[in-house]
């Protein structure tokens, strides 16, 4: 993971065996693990959505077309963010 990256506080692998959902603090990747190696290109892509809240959790359903994410901070500031989010999804084949 890139050094930058808060800590993985959730996983998901999609069914094609191809791509890993990583989650962390504050951002959600997926990660193509057969892009070839190269330091000049970024084997990820980020999910949008998420921010303020720790990313607690990531489904993908078994046909690999749909993602939820959940996050939030519990309210520990005072005020809680919690959040559900749908993602239609198209990983690499």
């Amino acid at each position: 993971l890139p050094m930058n990256s808060g800590p993985v506080t959730a996983l998901a692998a999609m069914p094609n065996g191809r791509s890993l959902v990583c989650a962390s603090t504050d951002n959600v990747r997926m990660w193509d693990l057969q892009a070839p190696v190269d330091r000049r290109a970024v084997p990820f892509q980020i999910i949008p959505g998420h921010h303020g809240g720790c990313v607690s959790a990531v489904f993908v359903d078994c046909s690999g077309r749909y993602m939820l994410t959940m996050s939030g901070n519990r309210g520990w500031e005072g005020v809680s963010n919690n959040t559900c989010l749908g993602y239609q999804v198209t990983p690499p084949q």
